[in-house]
């Protein structure tokens, strides 16, 4: 009977998951800035061009390949900014940082965060990593919602 309780409640998740979708505006959150812990929110965001959030794991090969993608095209993501938001710990993210996208550790427009307390999957609504969301910086409506996709090129074309 246990077993079927737990059972239940997992397929009740599971099938709610699959009725949420991605915020059509960017929704009040607080995230802490990896380099130096500082908290971050809607406040500090840019009001032009687009905003990019990345959820993603550090060990995802799905993110590993779209972080890559993003570095190795990043001059097309000269009117966006970027954020790369993980539950992880800081020594994953900086070793996830220099493996896969050190050329983008010093740009002014990438920004690494910490969802500590994580309030990111329930205000975003991811299914899979890496999951991508670009936003109008100034009206901050939705443009696009990518789930679990590693090619970076499905992502350009949403980037005027």
């Amino acid at each position: 009977m246990k077993y079927l309780y737990t059972t239940c409640i997992a397929l009740m998740v599971m099938l709610n998951a699959l009725g949420q979708q991605a915020p059509v505006t960017i929704p009040a959150f607080t995230f802490y800035s990896v380099q130096d812990a500082q908290p971050y929110n809607p406040d500090k965001l840019p009001t032009t061009g687009y905003i990019i959030f990345n959820y993603y794991d550090p060990g995802c090969g799905h993110c590993q390949k779209m972080a890559s993608g993003i570095a190795k095209n990043y001059s097309r993501f000269s009117n966006s900014t970027i954020y790369f938001i993980s539950i992880n710990d800081k020594p994953y993210v900086e070793g996830f940082i220099e493996m896969y996208i050190p050329s983008l550790k010093s740009k002014k427009n990438v920004h690494f965060l910490h969802d500590k307390d994580i309030t990111f999957i329930p205000k975003f609504n991811p299914t899979q990593y890496p999951s991508l969301y670009v936003y109008d910086a100034k009206t901050r409506k939705l443009i696009k919602h990518l789930d679990g996709e590693e090619n970076v090129q499905k992502l350009l074309p949403y980037l005027k």
